[in-house]
């Protein structure tokens, strides 16, 4: 066709093909100008958030347990609008023309595609909980990247994520330390939620002297701007804090440094009840409570189990409604402070009478079975490699065998949640034939009787199902050989 110009080539003038901003690799200048100051979004006026009453405590309303932070889909729009960021194109890829705190490369983009998309729920937790609060800060940005970057290196063992991630890392804690200078920023919620996202990426690499050193200077943050009650225009950032000081605490069996949001966990757990009007002190399916002969006296035990069925109680209301449980906000506002009663609640020195084998063994059984609930709910930098091995100290010692006649259903619940967990360590082939001969010891011939009998004390269907296809061969191997060795002669 003559006479018609050839089309000017489009030239994207702004295009950022770098997968590291220049800066990493420059030392800062004494001269850098102070980034500017982030105004952290009022959330007083979003849907469900709880708010002060008059007497001091916290009214919530509707839906409230599906606002603070977490996914709101069956609580319906909010009255907050996230960033443009947030918005997901048909393709499944974060909008490019999206306002983020820093320059996007190729890379950084690609690592939102995957918490959008991805499907385990440690990405659903990225997006709905730590993403809205990442926007709002350069540091706590680049330290959220580098943590969603560590989380794909330790699934998929690519060690370029790896290097992406203490890139990252490096970036944001040198972008820290030039906001504590500054007097009118080093206690404000993007420095908080910064240091937070330090902490998480610690826990989950197990660094236990940096998860120290993020956590004292947490605790200092919070201590000079007032204590934790000034976060409470921000439940997001409370959880947050909460479950990462957790997340550390479980490493090694220690006390949390901060309490547990109590008054927004009462609030959400009150509304609940009230919808099915129920009491604050109703515990479901108070009988039988199979435990209460072995730890009749311990009360920390006792009310750790009574909060679980509560828990299991709320997931089979939530099952039958066809409505979703197994996510974060479940974790953080039923399981967590559960599992913050019982940390650091251990004898200094191993036990080696009966009775303190056995209540040790019980607090043991129950952090394994509600980290097992935490992981799967989507709670980040969870391990029980501590616990399964303290288990294994406490199942080898004599005082197991004295007292194993009168608490022998309960210690067999905790080995076989022990055994579950261990799969994929060195541990696993001494729990599945310990287990086993405990219960053969017990009368009990095979896999479906250990498991019936298990399931006697709490129990979740479907939670532990692969773990328990993956023992089930083993497990009635070493039955069918006992059987073997006592019938012959």
């Amino acid at each position: 066709m003559q006479g018609i110009p050839k089309a000017r080539r489009w030239v994207i003038r702004n295009r950022i093909e770098l997968t590291l901003p220049p800066e990493f690799s420059q030392p800062p200048s004494t001269n850098q100008e102070a980034l500017a100051t982030v105004q952290t979004q009022e959330i007083d006026g979003v849907d469900g958030a709880p708010k002060e009453s008059s007497g001091g405590g916290l009214v919530c309303a509707p839906n409230s347990e599906h606002a603070v932070g977490f996914e709101v889909a069956e609580a319906g729009p909010m009255t907050a609008v996230l960033p443009s960021p947030l918005t997901i194109l048909g393709a499944g890829r974060v909008d490019p023309f999206g306002n983020f705190p820093i320059r996007m490369s190729y890379d950084e983009r690609s690592l939102l595609d995957q918490v959008n998309t991805n499907a385990r729920p440690i990405f659903k937790t990225y997006k709905n909980s730590w993403l809205p609060t990442a926007m709002q800060d350069p540091a706590t940005f680049h330290q959220f990247l580098a943590n969603v970057s560590l989380s794909l290196y330790q699934i998929q063992g690519q060690t370029r994520s790896r290097t992406v991630s203490a890139q990252h890392y490096a970036i944001a804690l040198r972008t820290v330390n030039i906001a504590l200078s500054d007097p009118a920023r080093n206690t404000a919620d993007g420095i908080i939620a910064s240091i937070v996202t330090f902490v998480c990426y610690c826990v989950t690499q197990n660094d236990l002297l940096g998860y120290d050193i993020h956590i004292e200077g947490l605790a200092k943050i919070i201590r000079l701007r007032g204590g934790l009650q000034t976060l409470d225009h921000s439940p997001t950032l409370r959880c947050m804090v909460f479950g990462v000081d957790l997340g550390g605490a479980c490493r090694r069996d220690s006390k949390p440094t901060f309490p547990p949001p109590d008054r927004l966990i009462k609030a959400v757990q009150g509304i609940f009840r009230g919808n099915l009007k129920l009491t604050p002190n109703h515990v479901p399916t108070r009988s039988p409570r199979p435990w209460a002969n072995a730890i009749s006296q311990d009360c920390l035990l006792t009310n750790a189990f009574d909060d679980l069925l509560k828990a299991i109680n709320h997931t089979k209301i939530k099952a039958a409604r066809n409505e979703d449980w197994l996510e974060v906000r479940f974790v953080v506002f039923w399981i967590d402070p559960i599992v913050h009663s019982l940390l650091g609640q251990g004898p200094d020195s191993q036990p080696t009478d009966g009775p303190s084998v056995v209540r040790e063994t019980t607090r043991i059984g129950l952090i394994l079975f509600l980290s097992k609930l935490r992981r799967v709910g989507g709670q980040l930098g969870v391990s029980t490699t501590f616990f399964v091995t303290k288990l294994r100290g406490l199942a080898s010692t004599m005082a197991w065998k004295i007292l194993w006649d009168t608490s022998e259903r309960l210690l067999l619940w905790a080995l076989f949640i022990g055994m579950l967990e261990s799969w994929g360590t060195e541990d696993k082939d001494w729990f599945a034939e310990t287990t086993a001969m405990a219960a053969h010891w017990m009368g009990i011939k095979s896999w479906d009787a250990t498991l019936q009998g298990v399931k006697q004390f709490p129990w979740i269907d479907g939670l532990f199902e692969d773990e328990c296809e993956r023992c089930r061969e083993k497990f009635q191997g070493i039955m069918d050989n006992l059987d073997r060795d006592v019938l012959s002669p």
